[in-house]
């Protein structure tokens, strides 16, 4: 502005002179040359300084057409750096978000959602009292020798106490490409440190409701089996679940879900059951059955599916209901071993007794179940059965070369009922009743073998009162306590037994009392 006004008054004297220029000539003229040389010097003085003025004002308008021009120039170049490591960072892989909730623990993220990671632990460390009258170290196969002798000889004190860890598990899951691709890989680490995956498996998520499932995994069979162990109700399932309970088996299973109902079927290596432990880690050179299948339909009448993810109560819950039946059909073959037979080694029995393979062996099931909640209280029933049917070799000290051994049909069966009442928020109380006959009082055996594979009795009837205490969402304390009213555990493995709290019996009024502090992240 200041400029303005000098190159302004500049003109204005300009011009008063050229307007009274003439009248003040002769004045001028009369004055003398001196005057007039004074008046052009000083014209010329303004001429000179009007002129650098407006170079100056010149030079200021260039420079801000300059600046206008410098900002262009540098917001392209800041686009152009964006834009070059944007370039950047997608050849490295998408920036990663990551942080803890409480649904879905500590996880990774990318921003695009091609690649989410969960990661999730538990740790379940029990206290266990047991009393058996048949000792602590009694086995199934003593069992049978008692039953086949007529004798009892307990095995070891009739009291054991002490600490476990049941559980210790990393679990990994979440999906790449996009969200219709998930996988889940989980590891458990074993009593001897030693550290096994369980869970491996790939979930391809098709439209409509469509899914499909490769690895190893839990078949879809027994529902209190396929309940995840950190929401079970008690310390440990019950032993309906140990006895027909289905593992974990390498396979492949076909599943379609809506709002209201579920139908899965698989084809495995093979399902666990009493005939051979559970069939985990195999291959195609070594799968212990021919063939194995099986399907579950499972049916909602009130709630949504999330009301069934565990079997507690919870204060004023709505009121859910589902319903579920399933059954399995398996055949063995060549590659199979009898090793774990109706829950105990055959060839201890007796000296120089061998039985070879279960080949031709077939076990088929049904099972049904209901759960129900409404406001505070949790209930479940289950009901299972399967047919055995039974075939191996066998050879003795009396046979020569060997003989074809056929343990009669079998139909073994049981039931379980719990339920649980959420006193407050932080405290439940349960009850759970489960009856198993496992159909093995008198398994008949070739006369030439002399092996007469009996338990005697074979019914086991259990009675379970226990409390948990959340602690909190991840914390929670239980504590039960458990009687079996009968004289046996037939054809439960003894390792299932003491991971349960119980031990091998010929003799009634075993029990125990159990602690567990759960906690998971």
């Amino acid at each position: 502005m200041t400029s303005k006004r000098i190159v302004m008054n500049t003109l204005c004297i300009i011009l008063l002179v050229s307007l009274f220029g003439p009248a003040a000539s002769s004045s001028v003229a009369s004055s003398g040359p001196s005057e007039l040389e004074d008046i052009a010097s000083e014209i010329a003085s303004l001429k000179e300084r009007n002129d650098r003025l407006n170079a100056r004002l010149d030079d200021r308008s260039d420079r801000r057409w300059l600046a206008g021009d410098r900002k262009a120039e540098i917001r392209t170049l800041v686009h152009d750096v964006l834009a070059d490591t944007e370039r950047r960072i997608n050849r490295l892989g998408a920036p990663l978000g990551g942080g803890y909730s409480d649904a879905h623990g500590f996880h990774l993220r990318t921003a695009d959602d091609t690649f989410k990671l969960n990661i999730h632990g538990m740790v379940q460390t029990r206290w266990i009292f047991n009393r058996s009258t048949s000792g602590q170290q009694y086995t199934n196969t003593q069992a049978v020798v008692d039953n086949v002798t007529g004798s009892d000889s307990p095995l070891g004190p009739e009291n054991g106490s002490g600490l476990q860890i049941r559980r210790a598990k990393v679990t990994f899951r979440g999906h790449v490409v996009d969200p219709s691709w998930r996988y889940k890989l989980e590891t458990n680490f074993r009593s001897n440190g030693s550290a096994v995956f369980q869970d491996a498996y790939i979930v391809k998520e098709f439209e409509d409701g469509f899914s499909i499932r490769v690895g190893q995994f839990k078949e879809a069979w027994l529902r209190e089996q396929m309940v995840s162990d950190r929401r079970q109700l008690a310390v440990e399932r019950s032993v309906i679940n140990g006895f027909f309970g289905q593992g974990r088996s390498v396979g492949v299973e076909g599943r379609y879900r809506n709002d209201t109902f579920d139908i899965t079927v698989g084809a495995t290596n093979g399902m666990r059951t009493t005939l051979q432990s559970a069939p985990t880690f195999t291959n195609f050179s070594d799968a212990p059955t021919e063939w194995s299948f099986c399907g579950r339909f499972q049916y909602i009448l009130a709630g949504a599916w999330k009301d069934f993810r565990n079997l507690n109560a919870s204060i004023d819950s709505s009121t859910s209901v589902m319903v579920g039946v399933a059954g399995m059909s398996q055949k063995y073959g060549e590659r199979s071993n009898t090793d774990s037979l109706f829950g105990f080694d055959p060839n201890q029995i007796f000296l120089g007794t061998s039985l070879g393979t279960l080949d031709g062996s077939m076990v088929s099931g049904l099972t049904a179940d209901v759960s129900i909640k409404h406001r505070d209280l949790t209930f479940f029933a289950a009901i299972a059965w399967q047919q055995i049917s039974t075939r191996t070799q066998g050879s003795g000290p009396f046979v020569v070369g060997t003989v074809p051994f056929e343990v009669p049909r079998i139909n073994p069966w049981g039931f379980v009922v719990q339920g649980g009442w959420a006193a407050t928020g932080e405290i439940e109380l349960f009850a759970r009743y489960s009856c198993l006959d496992a159909d093995m009082d008198d398994l008949a055996a070739p006369p030439a073998l002399a092996l007469p594979l009996a338990y005697g009795s074979s019914v086991s009837s259990v009675i379970t009162l226990g409390v948990n205490w959340f602690l909190s969402d991840k914390v929670k304390l239980t504590v039960d306590t458990g009687l079996n009213l009968d004289s046996s555990f037939a054809g439960i493995t003894g390792g299932r037994l003491r991971g349960a709290g119980w031990v091998p019996t010929s003799s009634s009024d075993q029990w125990n009392l159990r602690a567990q502090l759960q906690l998971q992240f």
